[in-house]
């Protein structure tokens, strides 16, 4: 048994053959200053063994002498030469959700030895398992998934003790489904596969929707996020004047942004979780007085995460005027 320095720089190698029965390897630390080693980081140590003829199973304790003791006993199935099980792995890496993960794996039989496999892996309703009798597994994946092949060994010849070897591979879903559980309903509810952020326009304020006269509304985030206004005047004949008030928590004033514009405008907001944001639209400096003008307010809310900007009871519909800000923000 030998291992493979991982960084001569770094490590130096040590070896035990002192004890019948087993031999220890390992590495230490370079110096009395040691390695650091970043949490999530890790060190790869291969291992060569050279197995004798016999059938069997060949064990190794990998232990870590640090301050966090952790050991780990792998195992290795022994078979005599000419039979061979390897090489898992999916035809392609990534497949889209829901659709066909082939799995391949090379498998050379011998007289000496029957091999039954067993093919595990988990979706959202538990741990799967399948028996396939060639070297290949279709499976219908809506996640990234962990599959795992154990195949039980038997030797023809007496005592026909079994062995047991374990392959192992893993297989990335391109836009997965999402798992949820625990879900309540009061009511009807409709589920529909949309995923949702709970952002986008507002409703009454899309460029399907027109205003004439002062509007005013004022909004909560559930989140933080970004919430872009945008006016404008079809005709342009006459001007909007768009006020967007971020009230300051805890403090009197607020921070006040205007926007006066004859063609198209806009204003992008951050927004806080948990703050109010008080916006007034209406109409100024008209060409023709005499006209009823329409003009356009849009809101899109972009949240980090999920989570809505909740339009609070209207003050104003767009049909008559509404107060005045009562803030001392500049603009």
């Amino acid at each position: 048994m030998s291992i493979t320095n991982p960084d001569s720089r770094l490590w130096s190698l040590v070896r035990d053959d002192s004890q019948s029965g087993f031999a220890e390897v390992g590495i230490e630390a370079n110096g009395k200053s040691g390695v650091s080693i970043a949490r999530g980081q890790s060190v790869t140590l291969p291992i060569t063994f050279d197995p004798n003829k016999r059938d069997g199973t060949a064990t190794a304790t990998v232990r870590e002498s640090t301050d966090d003791q952790g050991e780990q006993t792998l195992s290795v199935a022994k078979v005599q030469p000419g039979y061979s099980l390897r090489n898992l792995r999916p035809k392609e890496y990534v497949v889209p959700a829901g659709e066909e993960a082939e799995l391949r794996w090379e498998h050379k039989e011998s007289p000496a030895y029957t091999t039954a496999c067993t093919l595990t892996y988990v979706t959202a309703r538990g741990i799967r398992t399948e028996h396939p009798t060639g070297t290949s597994a279709r499976l219908r994946l809506l996640q990234d998934t962990p599959v795992t092949l154990d195949a039980t060994i038997t030797p023809t010849a007496k005592p026909k003790t079994p062995l047991h070897a374990h392959l192992s591979t893993y297989v990335i879903v391109a836009s997965p489904h999402v798992t949820a559980g625990g879900l309540t309903a009061t009511g009807p509810t409709n589920l529909l596969a949309v995923l949702s952020n709970e952002g986008g326009p507002l409703p009454g304020f899309t460029r399907n929707d027109s205003y004439t006269t002062t509007i005013r509304r004022t909004l909560t985030a559930k989140t933080d996020g970004f919430l872009l206004a945008t006016t404008e005047v079809p005709n342009r004949n006459a001007t909007v004047t768009l006020s967007v008030h971020l009230e300051n928590r805890g403090a009197k004033e607020g921070h006040l942004l205007q926007l006066r514009a004859k063609e198209e405008g806009s204003l992008l907001i951050p927004v806080p979780s948990g703050r109010t944001v008080t916006l007034k639209a209406e109409l100024a400096q008209q060409s023709q007085p005499d006209q009823q003008l329409r003009y356009l307010v849009t809101l899109d809310w972009q949240p980090f995460g999920a989570g809505v900007l909740a339009v609070a009871t209207p003050q104003g519909d767009g049909q008559g005027s509404s107060s005045e800000f009562e803030s001392d923000a500049s603009v």
